[in-house]
Order: C-alpha cells, then structure tokens, then sequence
C-alpha cells in the first residue's frame, strides 16, 4: 500500500482511481496514516476499503474487515473477522488459549487450509498444530468488538537485556511520524530505519521517549531514502546498511567541550560506551548507542564524583537530558546546591549493625514466603542464586594466590560478608557486617568428565536452595570444577586450562551492576597478590540502608497514592492461573 500510495501522490494520478468503488489490501499490514491519506484523496466515503488478511498456506485472504470512519481516526485498522467456513484459535507459547485481549500466536484452520507442503512432510509437521495451521503472527482479539488485531509477526518479538520487545509496536510508535520504517535488533541494541521527508531524529527521538518505555526506544536511527528490496519486492533485511558513523546519524550542530566537567563527562562516556564519543556538547548518549542499563553504569560513575548527591539529581533527570552538555549542567548543578543546609552530605558512618535495605526486606521475605519449602510447597528454588563462571584459556591459576585475592575483595566489600536476620525484639530485619573473609575457603572441588556433566554441576549449583545462609552471613559462594584428565598433572594446588572457577552471590549482596566492579578489584589482587587498598571514607552498602530510610519519600507517596485512586482495593484480580487456587484465604489475592 504505501509503494501505490507513493506513485500516486508523485505522479498525481489519482483521477485513474475515480471509478474504482472499493480497495483491498493484502499482503502486508496497513498503517493508519497511509488509509487516511488514501481516504482523503479519493474522496471521504466514495470508496470502500478493506483491509484482508491470510497467509497463502490459507489461500490469503481469510480475515476481512470494512474500514470504517471511526478505524481511520483511532488509527488502529484491525484485521476484523473470519471468512465463513474458517476458524480461529489464539494460542500461547505453550499452546494454550490466551484470555481475550491477550496477545498470542494466530493458529487457522477450515475450508481454505492447505493439506500440505508438496512432498515436504517435515515442513508440514512442524507448521502444524492438530489440524491448524501455525501462521508465526502475533494478534490479539478486541474484548468488545471481538475483531482480531495484528501486532507482528512472531519472528521480530526479540529479548533485549531481559526485556521482550515487539518491534512491531516500535515500528507502529513511529509510522505517526514517517512514511516507512523497519526496527531491527543488532547485538545488544534495537536501531530503527526510516524513511520520510525532512525527517527529525531527535524529534523522533522525542517522540518515542513520550509513548514507549525507555528500554524500547530505538539506540540508533538511521534515515534512508529508500529501502532495499529482494525479488519479490518485498524488504531484504539483510541488505539495510549497518551503522558506522553515528556522529552523522545526528542532526545536531557540533559545538567544541569547553568546561572541566564536560570534558569529565566525555570521558565517562568513552569508557562505558568503549568507542571514540565525538567531542561535543550535543552528543547525545542514545545515539551513540546506549541504552537504559549502561545509562545505569554511567550513573553509578556519576555517584563517585565529588560532592555527587542522587536526592538533588535522580536517574531520571539524566534519561531526560541525555546529551553531554545536559549532564554536566546537572552535574555542575549539585555542587552549588549541596551546601545548602536542608542537603545533609552522606559519609560512611563504618557501621556493624543496621536495619537492612528496603531491597534486601523485600528479596528475604519474598525467598521466605515463595521459594522456601513448607506446608503448602513441594520445592524449594535458589531463586536469588546469582552465578559468574570463570573458565581458564590458557595458563595456569594457583588456588592459593585465588584464595587470598578473595580473601582480600571480601576484606574491602562488606556487603559480600553480611547477614541477614530477623530480630524479634525489635521487629525488624537487621543486617549486620561479620568476619567471614578471615575463614573463607573454597567448597571442596569437584571434577567433570566431558560438557554435558559440567553444564549439569552449573545447573546443580545454580538452582540450589542451600548454597547461601543469610543468617550467619554466607552470602559468598567460591568452587572449582577440574576436568577429569588434568588430575593426571599431579599437582593439587594448580588450575589448568579448561577448568573453571565458580563464583556465585546472594542477590541481597550483590546485582549484575556490581559484576564489573567485582571482577575488577579480584584482578588487580590476583595479579599484584597484595592487599587491596581501601578508602574508608567510601560508603559502604549498610550506609546507604540507613541513609535511604532519611529519603523524604512523601512525592512519591503522594504519586502512587494518585495513580491508585479509585481503584477497588478489596476486589479479587482475575487473573489467568496456572494451577488450582487455595481454597482458604491463606493469599489474599488483593491489589
């Protein structure tokens, strides 16, 4: 549809259209914009479009749906209704019926299913579901007016640093700006082509900032003029350019670092992004590449500047102003305000004892209540186990030099020696520092024959329940797996090359963002084999978990207070379950 629509309006040859009575679209999805365009200039309600559906497995067309007026100004076209003679099933990744409204997979079946594929019985098999054909589309059914409405195909639902993303939705947040666009994954990275007149990538930007969470908004856009087609005329994905200069992907104007805080930012940026960052004040961190979790690196990089306060500045601010003038003005900004009286600067008060995070009360409850055996559960889970395997290239590892360079990273991060009780004389859950790292050792070794029995030791240690206390403080979990043929070395005190060092954390001591940080101070201790050094006036986790308890919290009380207002607090959720509910009222099941 868009390529007639182009001919169309470049060549004015509309007037070839005045006998036409009706339309019909198939083959691919229409966009709102392009149906109004066309109704437009072909006369509002002279012509009867129709927007049909099918895939040729199902001789095409087998959904079908009048556009009507009110489609046009919702700029949501559905797919609408089945042919006679043809049904339907929305089925989930496990082949089960979602509720209405929910999105899953479209299965057909009916007088216009195909028997097969010509001498292809493995094909057929795998298209088919019973007797219903597998079409890949996601779609799902409108709970008031029951017509179908396609979301995208199977194939472009992607996961992205533990988010699922459809691109299809990104594509259609964008198509209310430009004529054409294709959002494909790259690496670690969703970069959104588009086609258009005059286009705007940071209003684009922009835009998408306004209507799709952060971690769907597009890295890179790239503009294009037209897009490259296979023989059959339809997208070639594999022939879009992939980006290179991303400074000319920008249409900001280059303006020279100037300050000494700029030049800082740059720096950050160079280093959590690990590319050359053009040296100007309008660079913008998305379109270099970035996304939410580095942003979240970055700011963690912010917080060891000087006189850095997270209550002035909040993540927030910087995912608004993401250019590298914006954020040294933010930074510059906190060290005017933090002198201001109502500002208390945080130090390390080198606590033993303190109530624990709010973080570390909702993760020990919820292994309390969830993933701990008792009266109504079969099992137990190592939910919060979290794992970094270390395998041995080349070279080899003394395991005593290893042991005193853990000794010494437990020595300077006391979060990975705390433990976790609850206190019943105060009615609370308190944390406190204990002195594990001068009795650490590994967990004895264990050896693997081949790659399935070491994947099955991993998968062992990484779904075990009793592999932390929180109790006594083993938050800290350290084992070697030797493969079975270097015992045949003779040296008990050595790693060799192909065997791995396990080294696994509680989640109450430890996040991903941590990793890095880690792996960093357990390299510089093993390579220089010394003592790490230590800033005592550095804030230590169990500071924080008293200083987050001072937050004045009463905005975002007052915000969540608003958004639930009105809302029946007392109703049920009916919600799909994948087992029998209880019936006493042991979970209250209330919002």
């Amino acid at each position: 549809m868009n390529a007639l629509l182009d001919h169309l309006v470049n060549n004015n040859r509309w007037l070839r259209l005045s006998s036409v009575r009706s339309f019909g679209f198939l083959g691919e999805a229409i966009i709102g914009s392009d149906v109004a365009t066309m109704n437009k200039l072909l006369g509002q309600n002279k012509i009867k479009l129709y927007n049909l559906y099918g895939p040729a497995e199902c001789t095409l067309g087998c959904i079908y749906h009048s556009v009507s007026t009110e489609d046009i100004q919702n700029g949501m076209i559905p797919i609408g209704v089945l042919f006679p003679g043809m049904q339907a099933q929305i089925l989930d990744q496990y082949f089960q019926p979602v509720l209405v409204g929910q999105v899953g997979e479209l299965f057909l079946d009916g007088v216009q299913r195909f028997p097969g594929y010509y001498e292809r019985h493995d094909l057929t098999e795998q298209s088919h579901y019973g007797s219903f054909y597998r079409t890949g589309d996601l779609v799902r059914q409108d709970p008031i007016t029951g017509h179908i409405h396609y979301i995208g195909r199977q194939d472009f639902q992607i996961k992205l640093r533990g988010q699922r993303i459809e691109l299809g939705e990104i594509e259609r947040c964008l198509l209310q700006l430009v004529s054409a666009c294709v959002v494909i994954k790259s690496k670690e990275h969703v970069i959104a082509y588009v086609q258009g007149k005059d286009i705007d990538l940071d209003q684009l930007r922009d835009h998408c900032r306004l209507q799709l969470p952060q971690f769907m908004i597009p890295s890179i856009f790239i503009p294009m003029h037209r897009f490259p087609l296979n023989k059959n005329g339809k997208l070639d994905r594999q022939a879009l350019p992939k980006p290179t200069n991303l400074l000319s992907l920008s249409n900001n104007i280059h303006i020279e670092l100037s300050t000494e805080m700029e030049i800082t930012v740059h720096k950050l940026w160079c280093q959590i992004l690990q590319c050359d960052v053009p040296k100007s004040t309008t660079s913008n961190f998305f379109s270099m590449g970035g996304h939410s979790m580095l942003l979240m690196q970055l700011y963690h990089q912010y917080q060891c500047l000087p006189n850095f306060d997270s209550r002035i500045n909040p993540i927030t601010l910087f995912f608004r102003q993401p250019t590298i003038g914006e954020h040294a003005i933010l930074l510059e900004n906190i060290a005017k305000q933090v002198n201001d009286d109502k500002f208390q600067k945080w130090q390390s008060m080198h606590l033993t004892e303190a109530p624990a995070s709010f973080a570390q009360e909702r993760i020990f409850l919820d292994q309390h209540i969830r993933f701990s055996s008792g009266k109504d559960y079969d099992y137990s889970i190592g939910a919060y186990n979290e794992l970094i395997v270390l395998k041995i290239v080349t070279g080899t590892i003394s395991m005593l030099r290893l042991r005193k360079a853990i000794q010494w990273v437990l020595t300077k991060h006391l979060t990975l020696r705390t433990s976790l009780d609850f206190n019943s004389d105060k009615s609370m859950l308190l944390q406190r520092i204990t002195q594990m790292h001068h009795t650490f050792e590994f967990v004895p070794s264990q050896t693997f024959d081949n790659d399935d029995h070491l994947h099955e030791l991993l998968r062992q240690i990484n779904e075990n329940p009793n592999l932390f206390d929180l109790a006594s403080g083993e938050v800290f979990h350290c084992q070697l797996l030797q493969r079975q043929q270097q015992n045949t070395h003779g040296n008990n005190e050595i790693l060799f090359a192909d065997d791995m060092i396990v080294i696994a954390f509680h989640h109450a001591a430890f996040d991903r963002s941590s990793r890095p940080i880690f792996l960093r101070d357990l390299s510089i201790a093993y390579n220089s084999d010394a003592a790490l050094l230590i800033d005592q006036s550095v804030l230590q986790y169990i500071d924080y978990s008293v200083y987050e308890r001072q937050l004045d919290m009463t905005k975002s009380r007052d915000f969540w207070n608003a958004q639930l207002d009105g809302y029946d607090m007392e109703s049920r959720l009916l919600l799909p379950v994948d087992r029998h509910r209880l019936s006493n009222n042991q979970r209250s099941g209330r919002a």
